[in-house]
């Protein structure tokens, strides 16, 4: 495959990774991104460094949003509730309260059976379950013969909340941008887990 460019047109570079961050909704990761442009990964990083520092100082409607999976370009979030104005079908539906306490039960204890996400919350849960796995914020973890089916977080659940790694949680403004300002209130289903 040819270079792009002539290799060293950073500006050119930077329209590029702009136009293709923007017309896919997938992610692309920087190793990705160098071979299928046959750009140095240095200069790409540097190349997303200086386009993520433009869309950020020139008040763009856009970021250069990063995750596990590699970068993508998104809509600021505070900009949702105007566009919904012009694609209502597209409105994203929030998560319940129930499913919001399922998903940091799983997340604070993962891998988790449904049995036991009911038994701390001490009402069903099937129906909440029910809803992360078709938004795909859980999938199952490696079944043991003879034991109820556990669930963990999968990879877009990263992706979608726009952590690095679990580790992000830690932080309590994170949390609560996640899970809600409801938090403490079921902060009892956090306690003594296994994270």
């Amino acid at each position: 495959m040819e270079p792009l460019g002539n290799g060293d047109d950073l500006l050119y570079l930077k329209e590029v990774l702009e136009a293709l961050l923007v017309a896919t909704p997938r992610s692309y990761s920087l190793t990705e991104i160098a071979e299928r442009l046959s750009v140095a990964e240095g200069l790409l990083q540097t190349a997303l460094d200086e386009l993520e520092m433009e869309m950020t100082s020139r008040g763009r409607g856009l970021y250069l949003a990063r995750s596990t999976r590699g970068f993508r370009i998104q809509i600021k979030p505070h900009l949702a509730d105007v566009l919904v104005r012009f694609m209502p079908e597209r409105a994203p539906k929030p998560l319940t309260d129930a499913a919001r306490e399922v998903l940091a039960i799983i997340v604070w204890n993962q891998p988790v059976s449904l049995p036991e996400i009911s038994r701390a919350r001490g009402v069903d849960s099937e129906v909440p379950l029910a809803t992360l796995i078709k938004k795909k914020l859980v999938m199952p973890a490696r079944e043991r013969r003879g034991r109820a089916k556990t669930w963990k977080t999968s990879r877009y659940f990263l992706e979608f909340f726009e952590l690095e790694s679990l580790d992000d949680l830690r932080n309590i403004q994170t949390r609560r941008r996640i899970f809600g300002e409801g938090l403490e209130s079921w902060s009892k289903h956090l306690e003594g887990s296994k994270r």
